[in-house]
């Protein structure tokens, strides 16, 4: 349904192509949400070949290839589709995934829909290998620090102070976003609030967990 792409193939002789720069979007990408452009260049005719990174999910349907962001954002589309609460989470190193709530289970659940793997939130910290720093994630309601959940090392003083003012800035912003909710949409989203920090604290790993399979073998290895 969805590709995985590293570097487009040459619009022009479907050979291979590697980046050259990065861009402005023109407009008519714009109108699609994209965030930049990407420019690759042909190794046989040299020809360029632009990569939008769209945002927008109904042009994602259509395109259907992109990498984590895109996967993410179309991934969300049909969960919302299909009437699941869903947010995005960003990892301010390299990778952004979704979490699901489950009305059953009163909780958010780890999906990676690049990878096809669900509630497995130490998947990056102890199969990938890499060093979780920062995990927030965002729905229409809520920005939230979540980085309890993917991570298990401690903190030094430094990344302490840093995370405390991630909580004031989430806090700031999740208090701006529900300004219109009612009364008592407001307190079911705190009540929810405060049980996920809680299950937070509870993430145990009890299984082998893979590396990573999506990216380039570059990519993969660091």
């Amino acid at each position: 349904f969805f590709k995985w792409v590293d570097a487009p193939i040459c619009d022009y002789c479907m050979n291979k192509t590697f980046l050259v720069r990065t861009v402005q979007p023109l407009e008519e990408e714009k109108t699609h949400k994209a965030s930049r452009t990407e420019v690759y260049r042909c190794t046989v005719c040299h020809n360029e070949t632009r990569f939008p990174r769209y945002n927008d999910p109904c042009k994602l349907l259509e395109t259907r290839k992109g990498r984590c962001g895109e996967w993410s954002n179309c991934f969300g589309l049909c969960c919302k589709a299909m009437q699941f609460d869903l947010r995005l989470v960003c990892d301010f190193a390299d990778h952004v995934w979704n979490e699901v709530y489950l009305q059953e289970e009163q909780t958010w659940v780890h999906v990676d829909p690049c990878e096809g793997i669900v509630d497995t939130p130490l998947l990056y910290e102890k199969g990938w290998g890499k060093s979780v720093k920062k995990c927030v994630a965002v729905d229409r309601n809520t920005v939230a620090d979540v980085s309890a959940r993917y991570r298990t090392m401690p903190y030094s003083e430094d990344e302490e102070e840093g995370r405390a003012l991630l909580s004031i800035c989430c806090d700031v912003f999740t208090r701006h976003l529900r300004e219109n909710c009612s009364d008592t949409e407001r307190v079911t989203l705190e009540r929810i609030d405060a049980l996920e920090k809680l299950k937070m604290l509870d993430v145990k790993v009890d299984k082998q967990l893979p590396g990573r399979t999506t990216g380039s073998a570059q990519w993969v290895a660091e």
